[in-house]
């Protein structure tokens, strides 16, 4: 079997069925359900890499009810990460049009872009470089680089608990797709032509504001940071689509 290269792909069969309801105390904003039922049937796929045992593989295509989902402020931010994973790996299930089945689906996250782009933060130059022939430094816009004390929420996954003076930097991303020097076929798995969440949050701080973010592809091409809450007590809402990942056993391992 001639072996697989980033970008090869498949065609997917899901099951209808699944159901997964978000509920507002989870993202946010309100009772959210989405269910396979509605997914198309068959949806198309590319090959990633291998990971020890299995074929990762990204969708190139987003079913239409999977295209928005409302996220909103403080609880939105303590929960996106955990919402996306959660409404994927209930609601994605089926096999390979070779009869593998579906494993491990998930959220796409920040650190598969950045592998895909080949590129990689350095968060104490406030800069992000391609790891291979990178053709310029790509200017973070001030999004890196800044450290200071400030009264600010302790991240925990359930709750947040206030407390005084810790060091904080910021770990906001942005880049454009369009200008990375990579071949064709990694910007065209990257930008699938819609606007898209990464289960992955940031922090951006500048020497206006502390932000809280969700990393996001916006215009599907810029990889950025989306704002939903900060320590001034705004508030924003964030409806992107979500990009499934899953995994495939290795037909170098079907017995």
């Amino acid at each position: 079997m001639e072996k697989l290269k980033m970008g090869d792909e498949i065609y997917v069969y899901l099951e209808g069925g699944h159901e997964y309801l978000s509920y507002e105390s989870e993202n946010g904003y309100e009772d959210q359900t989405f269910n396979s039922s509605e997914y198309p049937t068959k949806v198309k796929a590319a090959y990633l890499w291998n990971e020890e045992d299995y074929e990762v593989y990204a969708f190139m295509e987003i079913p239409y009810t999977l295209r928005e989902f409302y996220i909103f402020g403080e609880t939105g931010f303590k929960n996106s990460v955990e919402e996306l994973d959660k409404i994927i790996e209930t609601t994605i299930k089926g096999k390979a049009e070779d009869g593998r089945e579906i494993l491990h689906p998930r959220s796409i996250n920040i650190d598969d872009i950045n592998k895909i782009a080949g590129v990689k933060p350095d968060f104490e130059k406030g800069i992000v470089y391609q790891e291979k022939e990178p053709k310029e430094n790509i200017d973070f816009g001030g999004s890196f680089g800044y450290s200071r004390k400030i009264r600010i929420y302790e991240l925990k996954r359930i709750t947040f608990r206030f407390i005084k003076g810790i060091s904080l930097k910021s770990t906001a991303y942005y880049y454009s797709i369009k200008d990375l020097n990579i071949e064709k076929y990694k910007k065209e798995i990257l930008n699938i032509g819609f606007e898209y969440y990464l289960a992955s949050q940031s922090i951006h701080l500048n020497n206006i504001g502390v932000y809280f973010c969700n990393n996001v592809i916006i215009k599907g091409d810029v990889v950025m940071s989306a704002c939903l809450f900060d320590l001034d007590g705004n508030k924003n809402c964030i409806s992107k689509a979500i990009r499934p990942v899953f995994k495939l056993k290795s037909t170098d391992n079907i017995k």
